[in-house]
């Protein structure tokens, strides 16, 4: 025993300390205890004989009664103090457990011992089978959805997440977090990682698992989105040994070779020239390899929304009119989204319509129009321009400065409800409406009034256009949280932390009334049999 367990031996606590006057009770036993005092002697004629007796046996000194007294007086003196509730002195040190359980994708790793995350969770079932009763165990989990989980020990074990979380890691904030945790004395802390996320906490216990398995993954991706082109490019940076070319899976066709550029060893980047089909989700992955270690990061999935527009009409101009502006514009629109441009009168669906002059009841909805009136307004002759809207996605960053109108409809005679993309000294000259999800244009002049086809602002606007009327929901994006960190991918730490073991946990002090009584027992039991 040390001088610290000594010192708590020495340390004792009592939870009824006046009942410590029953050991008076052994000072009442010895009082009571010597015999009677001989007021009489008698001589007798045999006493000689008996002591010679005695000498020629020479037996050993009876003292069993004297035995018999101590074994007593022993056990009265312990019942006392166990009647006064004795407990050791309590040991200083904590008494929550809290276990950072590190539960990013690079945790499942497939190593020949397990992965690191079922190396944690073994630790931790291990530990929680060792640590005293008296100590609380808390686990956070830290990982796409940090948990906290409290509770018998049983219970919370079995509630521990089977996997790691498939996305996301650890967080910034694991640091910050232990080092609040660890300036609670009641708390101790123990983090357990495979410190492939960044930096691991200086504070309390830490052990690192796993080890640095091979492995390929998908670090980055950068859409080059022609929108509302149906082509785009998809670029795709990759760590490890790349075994051939990438493989798309569903709402895209390749429509080019893949352009591979190596970027130092172990790194490569890799251009996708692709063209969407019908809309539906697409899957970029690596090719499959048996000795790749994480699977998480082998592919990417985008969602591909079918073409902006595969059909556009063409209303106030026919399909071989050569001459019109409206037509040209038109046909532009379908190289840009690959539709199909045909005439309609009215009734056809089509995904655009395109409208050259002429008068309408209402604005159609997805549609593009060039002087045309929705209402009965005296047209205005040579317009001047006053400004442009320099923030709105259709017209921000042009140059429509020298922008110059002959003659334009009157500004009442466009949509009321409409943004004003340019606006003359009397009127608005083109709006941009939106109304019940469903988006338009609107210019008050036809493009033959105008010099417009002559700016370079044209194409820019009639693709804008485009995509806007489209709407969001026709943009390609990448889904769920994108490809992993660049560090877990790769699976390496540099350096591996040293691992630093658990605390000792503080405790209550033992109670010794259980083990006086049970010891008084045995005393009364032996005095019995003396």
């Amino acid at each position: 025993m040390d001088r610290r367990g000594v010192a708590r031996l020495v340390a004792l606590s009592f939870a009824a300390p006046e009942r410590l006057l029953l050991l008076l009770l052994v000072a009442a036993l010895f009082l009571l205890a010597p015999p009677p005092r001989v007021t009489r002697r008698a001589s007798s004629a045999h006493l000689a004989r008996w002591r010679a007796a005695c000498e020629r046996l020479r037996r050993p000194r009876q003292t069993p009664r004297r035995l018999r007294f101590w074994l007593l007086v022993a056990a009265l003196a312990l019942a006392a103090l166990a009647a006064a509730g004795p407990r050791l002195a309590e040991r200083e040190g904590p008494r929550v457990l809290v276990a950072l359980l590190d539960a990013s994708p690079s945790m499942a790793a497939r190593e020949p011992e397990g992965s690191a995350y079922e190396q944690a969770l073994a630790a931790l079932r291990s530990a929680a089978r060792a640590l005293p009763a008296q100590v609380e165990l808390r686990v956070a989990t830290l990982g796409e959805t940090p948990r906290v989980l409290r509770g018998p020990r049983e219970e919370l074990l079995a509630a521990l997440p089977a996997t790691p979380s498939p996305r996301v890691g650890q967080g910034p904030g694991l640091v910050e977090l232990a080092r609040e945790l660890a300036a609670e004395p009641e708390l101790a802390l123990w983090t357990l990682s495979d410190a492939r996320d960044g930096p691991m906490p200086d504070r309390g216990a830490l052990t690192v698992l796993g080890g640095e398995p091979a492995n390929r993954g998908i670090v980055a991706v950068e859409l080059r989105e022609a929108w509302p082109l149906a082509a785009f490019e998809l670029v795709v940076e990759i760590v490890g040994e790349l075994r051939g070319p990438l493989e798309v899976h569903g709402a895209a066709v390749e429509r080019a070779p893949q352009d591979r550029v190596e970027l130092g060893p172990g790194r490569a980047r890799v251009t996708l020239f692709l063209s969407r089909r019908a809309g539906a989700d697409c899957r970029i992955a690596l090719p499959p390899a048996a000795d790749d270690a994480l699977a998480l990061d082998d592919a990417v999935t985008l969602h591909v929304p079918a073409p902006v527009a595969g059909r556009i009409g063409l209303m106030g101009a026919t399909t071989d009119d050569a001459a019109s502006l409206a037509l040209r514009s038109a046909r532009l629109l379908a190289e840009l989204a690959e539709a199909e441009l045909v005439a309609v009168s009215g009734g056809e669906r089509v995904d655009l319509l395109v409208v050259d002059g002429g008068r309408l009841a209402a604005a159609p909805p997805r549609s593009l129009s060039f002087g045309t009136a929705f209402a009965e307004l005296p047209p205005r002759l040579a317009p001047r321009l006053a400004d442009w809207d320099r923030s709105h996605p259709l017209s921000a960053g042009l140059d429509l400065s020298e922008l110059t109108v002959r003659q334009a409809l009157a500004g009442a005679a466009l949509p009321a409800d409409g943004v004003v993309l340019i606006a003359a000294a009397d009127g608005p000259l083109a709006v941009a409406r939106e109304r019940d999800g469903q988006r338009s244009v609107h210019f008050a002049f036809r493009l033959e009034d105008s010099n417009l086809p002559l700016l370079a602002a044209l194409p820019q606007l009639l693709r804008r256009s485009l995509a806007w009327v489209g709407g969001e929901s026709s943009a390609i994006r990448v889904l769920d949280a994108g490809p992993l960190d660049e560090r877990e991918s790769e699976l390496r730490r540099d350096p591996r932390p040293a691992d630093r073991g658990l605390p000792e946990f503080g405790d209550e002090g033992l109670a010794l009334t259980v083990p006086l009584l049970l010891l008084a027992a045995a005393l009364l039991a032996g005095r019995c049999w003396s």
